[in-house]
C-alpha cells in the first residue's frame, strides 16, 4: 500500500489546501525528521519494525491533530515569524546531510553514526 498511501495526502491537499507554494509528497526532510523521532523511542527499528510503525503512526496522528487545531484557531500567521534565513539554513543543511548519509551505501563502507561531539 506504500505508493497508494503516499498519493492520498497529496490528493486531499489538492482538494482542501490553500497554499500553492507548499511542497506536498513523501520528501526527504519530513522522512529524516520522522526517522529521528522513531530512533529516539525505538532503540533498534530493524529488529522491531512493528514498534517503529506504531511510533510513526502516532507521530503522524499527533501532527495531523495539531495542524487541524492550528487551522481551527487560525494560527497560520505564526509561520510568518519563521525567517527566510532559518528556513533556508534548514533546507541547506538537509541537502548536505541526506547525501552524506547515503555515501556509506554508495561506497560500501561502514561509517560510525553519532552526534557532532561524540
Amino acid at each position: 500500500y506504500g505508493l497508494y498511501t503516499a498519493l492520498l495526502p497529496a490528493v486531499a491537499y489538492t482538494v482542501f489546501g490553500t497554499c500553492m507554494h507548499l511542497s506536498v509528497g513523501p520528501f526527504a526532510l519530513i522522512s529524516m525528521l520522522t526517522c529521528q523521532g522513531i530512533e529516539l523511542l525505538v532503540p533498534d527499528p530493524h529488529a522491531d519494525p512493528e514498534a517503529a510503525v506504531a511510533v510513526a503512526s502516532t507521530l503522524s496522528l499527533l501532527v495531523g491533530a495539531e495542524l487541524l487545531l492550528f487551522g481551527v484557531m487560525q494560527l497560520g500567521f505564526l509561520a510568518g515569524f519563521l525567517s527566510d534565513p532559518v528556513l533556508s539554513g534548514f533546507c541547506t543543511a538537509s541537502s548536505l546531510i541526506i547525501p552524506a548519509s547515503q555515501l556509506k551505501y554508495a561506497f560500501q563502507v561502514q561509517v560510525r553514526s553519532g552526534g557532532f561531539f561524540g
